[in-house]
């Protein structure tokens, strides 16, 4: 009988190291995870946080954007993937505004004629051509 209450006291000290270590890892990823994103913060507009489910993404990133009075989306939200309606047309508007250049951009790498004077064109093309306007 005391072998047993030695060996459930034996246990249970090792399920107490083990919860400490690692509330403590937690917290001291969480330190560093900070710093880190205050610094991407810091230097850019927006970022994104990725990882596995269930580790505190939401959270960390919760209490960031309180602090900083930012704007947090959070990709698993229906509302926040929402994405605003163009109530016009590309033709309509081009009618409206009567561009010299009319130009589509695309992920892909080629360039290409859509038809008309309208030129499909990926993204670091169309930096160049606003570049040269």
């Amino acid at each position: 009988m005391m072998l047993a209450a030695c060996a459930e006291n034996a246990i249970l000290a090792l399920n107490l190291a083990y919860l400490t270590l690692r509330v403590i890892s937690a917290w001291m990823i969480e330190r560093r995870l900070r710093a880190v994103l205050d610094r991407a913060l810091d230097a850019n507009p927006a970022v994104a946080l990725t990882g596995p489910r269930q580790v505190g993404k939401t959270t960390l990133a919760r209490e960031i954007a309180r602090k900083r009075s930012a704007t947090l989306v959070d990709l698993e939200r229906p509302s926040d993937l929402a994405a605003p309606r163009v109530s016009r047309g590309f033709h309509s508007a081009c009618e409206d505004l009567a561009p010299a250049r009319r130009f589509v951009v695309h992920a892909g790498q080629d360039r290409f004629s859509l038809g008309g004077d309208i030129e499909a064109l990926p993204l670091p093309d169309m930096v160049a051509v606003a570049a040269s306007i």
